[in-house]
C-alpha cells in the first residue's frame, strides 16, 4: 500500500526541489527568468516562519 501525501506537502516537495536545482545551477540561474515572473516571493519561502508543518520543516532543512 502506498503512502499518500497532501497537495500542500506535494508542493512543498517541488519547491525544495527547484530550490535544491537553483542553488546547483549558479550564478547561471542568478538572472534567469524563463517564465518571466515578477513577483516576490514570499517573505515564508526565506524564513520557514508558516504555520503549516510540512512546508515549515522542508523549508527549514534548505536554509
Amino acid at each position: 500500500m502506498g503512502t499518500t501525501y497532501s497537495s500542500d506537502c506535494r508542493s512543498s516537495a517541488v519547491s525544495e526541489f527547484m530550490r535544491g536545482v537553483y542553488w546547483w545551477r549558479m550564478p547561471q540561474l542568478l538572472e534567469a527568468n524563463v517564465l518571466g515572473h515578477e513577483a516576490d516571493l514570499p517573505g515564508w519561502y526565506w524564513t520557514g516562519e508558516v504555520q503549516m508543518n510540512c512546508m515549515r520543516q522542508s523549508i527549514g532543512q534548505t536554509l
